[in-house]
């Protein structure tokens, strides 16, 4: 296990040296006016107050310079969402996505684009990694990776930072920090480094991870061997994890058979996550090596277990304001992830870690729009000169609460 503190001192000195005067590519993908911006609100059946269109938006692509997780330079993208015509000094607001296996990507309004592009229609400039190996990026994926969740996200805040003169975009010198699913952990990863290593014009004014897996061994690890139903995000991990900390001999000894042929191909950047769910079993850990699952469970010096306790992210007392938003039913990333995390870090003497339990019978998929309703009136209270942060207006408040009561779980589909 010697080979864990090298990396994490390799990955602290890479990710101390930003990259962000390499922006190397940028053009505008689309425009969309603030009327066609309304229609979608309406669309959606969103109240004017908790969405509010005040610009139209434009959306570019952004290639820039950052760093693999041994510090070499690579590539990577995202998009960057901005208000249109705004005279207003603008907050800048990172939003890191959920777990994506296929490599390619194209933009439409649809899912978290329009989370991220409702944020711009009020006046925010958003920007929206694409992480390590995904979009128009070099290499591959490497998946639930603290380090260089924060390093690609930090360096696009900074990229984006450097071309929002030429777009006419003045900051406000705020900047807020959220994402959902993969995007909580990677939202709280740059939280953490940012705070153990500032970077200048990047101070956090408040972040708001949502619904992220945070304790990696102890309440997410509970999944590997129970009925789940996303079992690909298991050799999803372990094959990134394999790229960083060379857990085993080859990628296929993590795996018995049939698994360690069929699977490896769903990793070509070219399947879906759930295409990859489809072929394993519902329970994720029946796919791996028995020596390994049980080298996994028995020994505390175990590699796997060492990396994912260096991917957790209780290990910290946040100075800036956190507010932890989570589901009680998340089926996907168990709420306690957020508890244990706000435990936690009270415990190291933070004082400044709140948390908001967003509804108790949402599945994860529309927990997303609830906990980014309670995330947005959280960075609007900012916004509006709070120091500490508001859970917003009672109007709004009640909005939601409505919405929540009248929310009828979907049927599953006949089989």
């Amino acid at each position: 296990m010697k080979r864990f503190l090298p990396v994490f001192l390799v990955l602290g000195l890479a990710c101390t040296q930003p990259m962000a005067q390499q922006i190397l590519h940028q053009h505008l993908v689309t425009s969309i006016s603030a009327m066609r911006m309304d229609s979608i609100r309406k669309a959606r059946h969103v109240p004017r107050r908790l969405a509010p269109v005040r610009y139209g938006i434009d959306v570019y692509e952004i290639e820039y310079r950052t760093t693999w997780w041994d510090g070499a330079p690579v590539m990577a993208s995202g998009y960057y969402m901005v208000p249109q015509n705004c005279k207003k000094a603008v907050p800048m607001m990172a939003y890191n996505h959920g777990t994506r296996l296929q490599r390619a990507r194209s933009f439409k309004i649809g899912g978290e684009e329009t989370i991220c592009a409702f944020f711009a229609a009020d006046g925010y400039a958003v920007v929206i990694p694409d992480y390590l190996g995904l979009g128009t990026g070099d290499r591959k994926p490497i998946y639930m990776h603290a380090a260089t969740e924060a390093s690609a996200t930090v360096d696009m805040l900074l990229a984006c930072k450097s071309i929002n003169p030429a777009l006419g975009i003045a900051e406000n010198g705020q900047l807020f920090l959220t994402g959902y699913s993969q995007g909580g952990h990677a939202s709280m990863a740059t939280h953490r480094y940012l705070q153990l290593h500032p970077v200048s014009g990047l101070t956090v004014t408040a972040s708001a991870p949502m619904s992220g897996a945070y304790d990696m061994v102890g309440v997410q690890g509970e999944v590997i061997e129970k009925a789940y139903t996303h079992p690909g995000y298991l050799p999803f991990l372990l094959l990134s994890y394999q790229e960083v900390y060379h857990l085993v001999p080859d990628s296929g000894a993590f795996f018995k058979e049939p698994y360690n042929e069929t699977l490896l191909p769903f990793f070509d950047g070219n399947h879906k996550l759930n295409e990859l769910s489809a072929v394993m079993p519902s329970i994720p850990g029946a796919v791996l090596n028995e020596q390994l699952l049980l080298a996994y469970k028995t020994d505390p010096e175990n590699v796997l277990r060492k990396a994912l306790e260096e991917n957790s992210l209780l290990d910290w007392a946040p100075e800036r304001p956190m507010l932890l938003c989570y589901c009680k039913a998340d089926e996907q990333v168990l709420y306690r992830n957020a508890i244990v995390a706000r435990d936690s870090m009270e415990a190291r003497g933070s004082t400044v870690v709140h948390s908001r339990m967003a509804g108790r019978r949402f599945a994860h998929g529309p927990c997303a729009l609830y906990t980014t309703i309670y995330a947005k009136m959280w960075f609007d209270s900012f916004r509006n000169g709070s120091t500490k942060g508001k859970s917003g207006p009672a109007w709004n408040r009640f909005l939601v609460s409505l919405s929540k009561a009248a929310y009828k779980k979907p049927k599953p589909p006949k089989k």
